[in-house]
């Protein structure tokens, strides 16, 4: 995990405007959201299981995230890589 120093940290806006100004980027909210946290992820690079995402965490401070209008705080943004084993295990 790469913790990244971005002005995103602290930033607020409502849910709905979020995830409207991230979708043209192909940044969508991650499966694993809660009423009071979620994460927007983004696909940088994807070659031969390897895929390398870009995570914007958020915390919710007013409302719950199923609504657009929750507002949202980001957190500090991070740089990580999945692995899948690809084949047949020996």
């Amino acid at each position: 995990m790469l913790l990244l120093d971005t002005n995103v940290s602290g930033n607020r806006m409502t849910f709905g405007d979020a995830r409207r100004f991230l979708k043209p980027y192909n940044i969508i909210i991650g499966g694993n959201w809660e009423y009071d946290r979620g994460i927007f992820d983004g696909i940088l690079h994807r070659e031969n299981g390897e895929t390398i995402y870009l995570r914007l965490p958020f915390v919710v401070v007013e409302g719950e995230l199923d609504h657009d209008r929750a507002v949202i705080e980001f957190q500090r943004p991070y740089i990580i890589k999945h692995v899948v084993n690809l084949g047949l295990d020996k």
